[in-house]
């Protein structure tokens, strides 16, 4: 699946990003993404253009055992070094 993202700011587009994989997976037919590729990322313009790999979701192979109801700000962390990012998102559930 193909998935493009917008934002103002670093924050916005982490959440967009995340609100379109979200999406992806609510709507049929409920794809569980696997890889994420990144093929755009422009931090200048605040936006990039992605793909997910995965399959359907099948209850006997992915145990649901609560949903994910949306992607928050609350919070949220971007923290960048030389060699690595770490991300911190609370998800309403």
């Amino acid at each position: 699946m193909y998935y493009t993202a917008k934002a103002n700011d670093l924050h916005g587009l982490l959440h967009a990003i995340m609100e379109e994989a979200l999406c992806g997976f609510q709507s049929e037919p409920f794809f569980v993404g696997r890889q994420v590729v990144i093929d755009k990322l422009d931090l200048k313009d605040f936006s990039a253009e992605f793909q997910v790999a995965g399959e359907c979701f099948d209850l006997q192979k992915h145990p649901q055992l609560t949903d994910v109801k949306a992607i928050t700000y609350s919070n949220m962390q971007v923290h960048q070094n030389a060699d690595r990012c770490d991300i911190y998102v609370i998800l309403d559930i």
